[in-house]
């Protein structure tokens, strides 16, 4: 089925979808069988050849008998393919505030100190086998250029999946906030993409678009604003 959060096409078994690892099922299906593609639709008849169980939109009738999008006669009328992204959101945007900036910033340094982490120890296996200091010498040449530009891409990538994933950096996850879409979905991969990128240049003038979220308004930073994104509080239930 696909998932509501992301969009993710999952085995029909599953609880948790595999790429955002959010409930496939929301509160108000409890109690119910869900459509074999949409999760949070309600079943209302079978299939009559492979047994799915199908939401309206997904029933094809032919000569009064239910059948799926697959199993259905080449001649039948078929509705128009509804995809589920009626985009169930992760919290409820009226309820739960913009993260504050204290909290922004704990997991913007956690996300740092683990990168920087990450990348001595990758600049210090570097430097056993080259026998260099090509990770902190300018006139290392390419060696020093290609190692920073690495880290660099490293770093947009990161938070690209993280972003894109489950809306959380490791560092998110502690300070307990998550990037989603102003409306409380989570941000599709374009426009964390875009976020990742734009991040980059926020930090170009002297972070002046990181400082940018103490003056505005929504607490917004220049990459939010760019991506269409917004940063929440949020307090992950088990």
């Amino acid at each position: 089925m696909v998932c509501p959060n992301c969009g993710t096409l999952n085995n029909n078994e599953d609880v948790n979808c595999r790429k955002c690892a959010k409930q496939l099922r929301g509160a108000h299906m409890k109690g119910k069988i869900a459509c074999y593609i949409h999760a949070n639709r309600e079943a209302i008849t079978s299939c009559g050849v492979c047994g799915h169980r199908l939401c309206g939109p997904c029933t094809v009738t032919h000569n009064g008998i239910d059948y799926c999008d697959s199993c259905a006669p080449a001649d039948a009328i078929r509705p128009s393919f509804e995809e589920d992204f009626e985009g169930l959101s992760v919290l409820d945007t009226e309820k739960v505030g913009r993260a504050r900036l204290a909290p922004r910033a704990v997991a913007f340094l956690i996300d740092i100190f683990l990168f920087v982490a990450g990348s001595a120890l990758f600049g210090g296996i570097a430097f056993l086998f080259r026998a260099t200091t090509f990770v902190i010498n300018p006139s290392a040449g390419a060696s020093f250029i290609g190692f920073w530009i690495f880290v660099v891409l490293a770093w947009v990538v990161y938070n690209v999946l993280c972003v894109g994933m489950t809306g959380q950096t490791l560092g998110a996850k502690v300070a307990h906030i998550i990037v989603l879409k102003p409306n409380g979905t989570l941000a599709d991969f374009p426009s964390a993409v875009l976020r990742g990128c734009a991040a980059l240049l926020s930090l170009l003038p002297l972070g002046l678009g990181y400082l940018w979220a103490f003056f505005d308004p929504a607490r917004e930073t220049w990459h939010d604003k760019l991506a269409g994104t917004a940063v929440f509080e949020y307090e992950e239930v088990a």
